[in-house]
């Protein structure tokens, strides 16, 4: 399935470029109910200079329009916050990019973020991330799942 936004051509599965969250706000939402950028910046609750650079690609969607736009429309927040990484992301694959070394993990140097006291922010902790996965033999991805779930307090 093919869907074209101003000239954009992008293949639902990501495979090519992925429109604009702007573009997609404008053409499946807007246009069709004829909401002005105004009427539609008063809505939101953002001015008009700034409905119009996201409309227009100038500006991405940013996790508060992502909330906004979430309650405005009957969406989900995630849709936007994803249609705008994987446009961001199809834009930085298409710039030439320093080569880069793999990062040696090494124990000593690696801690894990763990929750505060009484709901407060989170402060460092003295776990290593090694030291948190129980196993020698997982993966990095493995190591990483374990990490997040130290940092957010899941078991």
């Amino acid at each position: 399935m093919i869907i074209s936004f101003r000239h954009k051509e992008s293949n639902v599965s990501g495979m090519r470029n992925p429109p604009h969250p702007g573009d997609v706000l404008w053409e499946l939402h807007l246009k069709e109910s004829g909401i002005s950028i105004s009427e539609a910046a008063l809505r939101l609750g953002i001015s008009r200079q700034a409905m119009s650079a996201i409309l227009n690609g100038r500006a991405g969607i940013s996790a508060d329009m992502a909330l906004r736009l979430s309650e405005a429309l009957g969406t989900s927040a995630e849709m936007w916050t994803g249609m705008q990484s994987a446009y961001d992301l199809w834009q930085a694959r298409q710039k030439k990019r320093p080569k880069v070394k793999a990062l040696a993990m090494q124990s000593r140097n690696l801690q894990t973020l763990t929750p505060g006291a009484r709901g407060q922010s989170a402060t460092r902790g003295t776990k290593s991330f090694i030291r948190a996965s129980a196993s020698a033999g997982e993966s990095f991805a493995q190591k990483t799942r374990r990490l997040t779930a130290l940092s957010i307090g899941a078991p």
